[in-house]
């Protein structure tokens, strides 16, 4: 017995075999869409047409086309001169900022307007935003980002190195680091809808002491003064577009620690 196709995906096939035809001008009948998807009775076929209407995927025109295929029509938005509306799957959630892991819990569809291409010409798929790290950034909590398959991540470089070292001197303890970033793909978000940029390459330095004022009294050789200097070199770049990171700072610190 050959397995029966998931839940909704016959659904999401049809639904793209008629947008497809719809914005070329030929709109299929029931029957075609019934031989396509080989169901025996034409019912079948419209019943699935009849749902897509039910979730404001498609619209049916006049009662004199009843039966037909060619009765069906795509929303309004889905063809206005803003740019064709594609549906993509919701496949669940992302947590803002760094990427650690997408969390798959298929939750429906939601409309993407394409501008300027044909619905559907990309497969596209979506994510909901959990946490608050990118409020700054426009992208708040419970937002869906769009993807194209294929599509690099925002903000997530192909390539991304880090070297730390450390040198002890007498009682002081000299710490360095380099970052490096390539590259990355972000978004305007003050644009809509919303256009692709680059965010360019940047490199990192940090430095730092700590130095233990009294190595040689038992019950304070945890004491330490630390200082540390992050972005040493006041480098300019960018995690989000159009915001400016951190430049130089200066952090400074005791940490106190005695011994019985």
């Amino acid at each position: 017995m050959s397995p029966k196709t998931p839940p909704g995906e016959t659904r999401e096939k049809i639904y793209e075999f008629m947008r497809d035809r719809l914005l070329d001008g030929n709109p299929p009948t029931v029957r075609e869409v019934q031989a396509r998807f080989g169901f025996k009775a034409v019912q079948s076929a419209q019943a699935h047409l009849e749902q897509l209407v039910a979730e404001g995927r498609l619209v049916k025109q006049l009662s004199e086309f009843k039966g037909r295929a060619r009765g069906y029509t795509l929303p309004r938005s889905s063809v206005d001169s803003a740019g064709p509306t594609a549906f993509a799957p919701l496949l669940g959630h992302i947590q803002a900022g760094g990427l650690e892991a997408a969390i798959e819990e298929r939750e429906g569809m939601v409309p993407v307007q394409r501008a300027g291409r044909r619905a559907g010409s990309e497969k596209l798929f979506a994510l909901r935003v959990r946490g608050e790290s990118m409020t700054g950034a426009g992208i708040l909590p419970d937002d869906d980002a769009a993807f194209r398959k294929g599509d690099r991540l925002l903000r997530r470089p192909t390539y991304a190195a880090a070297l730390d070292a450390r040198w002890d001197v007498g009682p002081a303890q000299l710490h360095g680091g380099l970052r490096w970033s390539g590259s990355r793909a972000d978004a305007d978000f003050s644009t809509y809808p919303a256009t692709r940029v680059s965010l360019a390459a940047y490199t990192l330095v940090d430095a730092g002491v700590t130095l233990r004022p009294f190595p040689r009294a038992a019950s304070l050789h945890a004491t330490a003064v630390e200082v540390q200097v992050r972005n040493l070199f006041d480098a300019s770049y960018q995690m989000a577009y159009g915001f400016p990171a951190q430049g130089r700072m200066v952090l400074m610190g005791i940490r106190v620690g005695m011994e019985h």
